[in-house]
């Protein structure tokens, strides 16, 4: 009989989840919800904080290219970061064995999902936990970004630049796209330094679907007065659709002044 009691206490000792507790986290054990579930069947207890050192790198419509690192403990560096707590805001998770210095994360929260494949887009983007039985099978345009005024789509592009010249300036460069299904308005392309026969690669957004491009203009602006009077002009400028992945090419041979427009037309 003690043998018994004896096994019977071991047994129970044995089935007694374990427990972690972390400051501003709480406590863990190593039962449901946190492990014993089909995604981890192993019971295991969760790391400590530090030891993860999990970074939250914040990309928002005003810093697309370069994050802002916040702190989930040093309150300071939201306040002076771009968050807005009134915005939606969505956490991108990497995998286990990956980690977030994957372009893939980078090129997502820059908007760079491009172009579309030749059977079209998927169903995607921000807000596609809400179309979570609405849809069926039929296929749905969902807009990358969106603008200001009703109907509220706008087209991607992406834009290829190579610039010619004699020597390098500091400025921006402007391009608009016109075709069979109307002209977009100036888009910046480049910023900071123009160097001839550099090739620079930039997308935009356009209010109108442009159709099949026919021409572009290019326009580049010094942002100073430069008594040397420089000139620049697009040797090539590529456009290729999102929506279907088509590249237009235009080739142009003149260098113009600052604020004068250069016409580009097929090669």
């Amino acid at each position: 009989m003690p043998g018994i009691w004896i096994l019977a206490l071991f047994l129970l000792s044995a089935a007694e989840g374990e427990e972690v507790c972390y400051d501003r986290l709480g406590c863990f054990s190593d039962d449901i919800p946190w492990s014993g579930t089909t995604e981890r069947p192993i019971h295991k207890l969760p790391w400590d904080p530090k030891k993860i050192d999990v970074h939250f790198l914040l990309y928002t419509r005003e810093n697309p290219d370069n994050f802002q690192e916040i702190s989930a403990v040093d309150t300071s560096t939201i306040e002076y970061s771009n968050f807005n707590a009134s915005r939606l805001t969505r956490f991108i998770v990497h995998g286990f064995i990956d980690n977030g210095e994957e372009n893939w994360l980078s090129d997502m929260c820059k908007g760079s999902c491009f172009p579309c494949p030749k059977e079209g887009c998927p169903n995607m983007g921000h807000f596609a936990d809400k179309f979570k039985g609405k849809t069926g099978n039929d296929f749905t345009k969902l807009y990358l970004n969106t603008a200001e005024d009703k109907d509220f789509a706008l087209w991607r592009y992406k834009v290829t630049v190579t610039l010619s010249g004699k020597s390098k300036v500091k400025g921006y460069v402007n391009v608009a796209l016109y075709g069979s299904g109307g002209n977009t308005r100036q888009h910046q392309v480049i910023q900071g330094t123009l160097q001839p026969d550099n090739t620079y690669t930039s997308f935009i957004d356009a209010e109108v679907n442009v159709g099949t491009v026919t021409k572009v203009k290019f326009l580049w602006n010094n942002n100073w007065i430069n008594p040397t009077l420089p000139k620049l002009g697009a040797a090539t400028i590529t456009v290729q659709s999102g929506e279907n992945g088509t590249e237009y090419r235009f080739c142009g041979s003149e260098k113009v002044r600052e604020d004068v427009l250069q016409t580009l037309t097929a090669c």
